[in-house]
């Protein structure tokens, strides 16, 4: 089986959306076939991943580093690899530059397009324009991409209904993200190896929060809340852990909120390995986010039995997360309601680790189960799909009636 994987934000970025198309190629090469992966190119950036990455052309996304908006049409280069290409199926991860040239090349090979939902994309447009009529204007060739695709799957329910609030009439099938760190027992040895290089404190709980350095992820709110937390008395440690364009910002929030000596912004974290540990180090993983709709970061640090503080009724939250059992939830998206949990979770240790325990055993696949599933799909959309120029034409019959009326005298 040959599959071509297609995305328009790809490594170095290290997001959700990445790290699932690059299971999905590890995984289909390693046990189902060949895959590729077509993404924007970054420059300065050598890939090393052990399958074949095509890149086109690509700029800076206005005020959103390290994202590049794609060019593929004036990549030569580009067009001239993809013609060596005989995939049997191909996945757009995204609805833009990759997404519709996977769309034209399924229809000009006559093969199957599956096209994964991932984002809000809303949120986005309006945090650019600042209109939300705009906004809405901007989802029309979102919807119109799905619409044409042969199969939409999204990463859950919760994905699926946004989706649909966009406009999207279609059937949408679920098929849910994985983790790549395998459940295993703490390793003393990885933890003092992170505690050494991000200069922890032993014995203080340590908070962590994993992801884009942006508005949208609520960060100032959870700067707020942990304000509150420290005003309470409560000792902690803090590391928000990633890149983007507001990560400035926060580091003149945390001085003014007087969180200096308590929370600090180490950048993103590339070494899986790193990242692993410092899921076994953290006590608590604060993520309340409303924007995200299926984060990977709240299922990798459940494979590390470090739950998560999320807020009720969020996409987040929506995919069994249960309050007390296997996460923490807050009532609400407010700087209060999340500083009252904290202090909840942090006061009880043994419901910490008992959470923490029950998110191991409830919410985590790994990647190689999920795309085990998502290969055996690819095979029966193949199966299924019609060649186009084979499939029957719908033929309209025009007939038309000369009804003479004669008349006798």
């Amino acid at each position: 089986m040959q599959i071509g994987e297609y995305i328009d934000s790809y490594s170095p970025v290290i997001d959700g959306v990445v790290t699932c198309v690059k299971n999905y190629a590890y995984w289909l090469n390693r046990k189902h076939g060949s895959c590729y992966v077509a993404a924007p190119r970054c420059p300065g950036y050598e890939d090393t991943d052990p399958f074949s990455v095509y890149r086109f052309t690509s700029v800076p996304v206005p005020k959103k580093p390290p994202y590049r908006f794609g060019v593929s049409a004036l990549d030569y280069r580009y067009h001239k690899a993809m013609t060596a290409q005989y995939p049997q199926l191909v996945h757009a991860h995204s609805p833009f530059t990759a997404g519709w040239d996977a769309l034209r090349f399924a229809k000009r090979r006559d093969i199957p397009i599956v096209a994964t939902f991932h984002s809000k994309f809303y949120d986005d447009f309006l945090e650019a324009v600042g209109s939300p009529f705009l906004a809405r204007q901007a989802l029309r060739p979102i919807v119109r991409f799905f619409t044409l695709a042969d199969h939409v799957w999204s990463v859950n329910e919760a994905t699926a209904e946004t989706l649909r609030s966009y406009g999207y009439k279609g059937e949408i099938e679920i098929m849910p993200n994985g983790v790549d760190m395998a459940v295993d027992l703490p390793s003393p040895e990885l933890q003092a190896r992170v505690r050494a290089q991000l200069q922890l404190t032993p014995g203080k709980p340590l908070l962590l929060f994993v992801g884009q350095q942006v508005n949208q992820k609520n960060i100032p709110m959870l700067l707020e809340a942990l304000a509150i937390v420290k005003k309470k008395g409560v000792d902690f440690q803090m590391l928000s852990v990633g890149e983007g364009k507001d990560r400035a910002h926060y580091r003149e929030l945390i001085e003014n909120l007087g969180l200096a000596d308590s929370v600090r912004l180490p950048g993103p974290i590339r070494d899986r390995d790193m990242l692993k540990g410092l899921y076994q180090c953290a006590d608590l993983l604060t993520f309340p986010s409303l924007y995200d709709n299926a984060p990977l970061v709240v299922k990798e640090a459940a494979a590390m039995a470090c739950p998560a503080l999320l807020v009720k009724g969020s996409n987040a939250a929506a995919e069994a997360s249960l309050d007390n059992i296997n996460s923490f939830l807050c009532d609400e998206a407010t700087p209060e309601s999340i500083a009252q949990r904290i202090v909840e979770a942090l006061s009880d240790r043994d419901k910490l680790l008992e959470v923490g325990q029950t998110a191991q055993k409830t919410l985590v696949q790994p990647w190689e189960k999920i795309v085990d599933r998502v290969a055996a799909r690819y095979r029966q959309i193949i199966i299924d799909h019609k060649p186009r120029h084979r499939r029957p034409q719908k033929i309209k019959l025009r007939v038309k009636f000369n009804i003479r009326t004669k008349t006798r005298s």
